[in-house]
């Protein structure tokens, strides 16, 4: 695996994030933390969680989204899930 695609992957994890939380998406690195640091609550990381699903074609079951803790974390779960 390529870092393009992981780079590609996290600016569109980045970019849905920051349209949501109105956030500039420069302000969202892979280590920031979605409640504690980016402030997401439950009805954004629903939004999110269907903009990663529609954007990438993956399917996020409930049981995985509390994994989701950093930014980083979506975006590898993308990167598995696409393979």
């Amino acid at each position: 695996m390529t870092s393009a695609p992981h780079d590609d992957v996290h600016a569109d994890i980045a970019e849905l994030l920051a349209q949501i939380i109105e956030v500039p998406a420069t302000d969202i690195t892979p280590e920031s933390r979605l409640v504690e640091d980016l402030g997401v609550d439950s009805l954004s990381l629903l939004e999110l969680v269907i903009g990663i699903e529609e954007r990438f074609g993956v399917v996020i079951p409930d049981s995985e989204v509390i994994g989701l803790v950093r930014v980083e974390d979506a975006t590898t779960y993308v990167l598995r899930a696409a393979v």
